[in-house]
């Protein structure tokens, strides 16, 4: 019996992001998006400062953090990182008498044109700055579909 051998191809792409606050303290919204619109690291742009969003170029496994820290003598702080309005982890940092930093890691599949930020769930304040931050970047590629094999990104073998 003859073996086969199967080649599977991928599509490369280097997307990576790092993005913080260009002040302090930051005041929150409840449900709403955290603006981290200072970028220290956009490979791929795939981070839009205007909005806070990450949209994904390319169909693949990401891996995202984000990390807030809490103003002293403030309310608690909870954030989460979301995918297309689904919560995928929570941060949590208390509002004590001494800054509490809270952060939170999450490995997701995302389609190509997914868009991935962080969501205020309740609190007041954060210190921003160097302080609070929302990075993330593609670990693998998956081209599962023609939408991405039209892309126009190298193939290797």
């Amino acid at each position: 019996m003859k073996e086969e051998k199967t080649e599977r191809r991928s599509i490369t792409r280097k997307v990576a992001f790092t993005a913080m606050f260009s002040s302090a303290p930051i005041q929150l919204t409840a449900g709403r998006s955290l603006l981290f619109d200072r970028v220290d690291y956009n490979e791929g742009n795939a981070y839009d400062t205007t909005s806070g969003i990450m949209t994904c170029p390319i169909t693949g496994t990401y891996l995202f953090y984000t990390n807030v820290l809490s103003q002293p003598n403030a309310l608690d702080v909870a954030t989460e990182i979301v995918r297309e309005r689904n919560g995928k982890g929570r941060t949590y940092a208390y509002g004590g008498s001494h800054n509490a930093q809270g952060g939170i890691s999450a490995i997701l599949h995302c389609r190509t044109g997914e868009r991935v930020w962080v969501r205020t769930n309740y609190g007041f304040q954060i210190f921003g700055a160097d302080h609070s931050s929302f990075s993330g970047f593609i670990l693998w590629s998956n081209v599962e579909n023609s939408s991405d094999k039209a892309t126009g990104y190298g193939a290797m073998k």
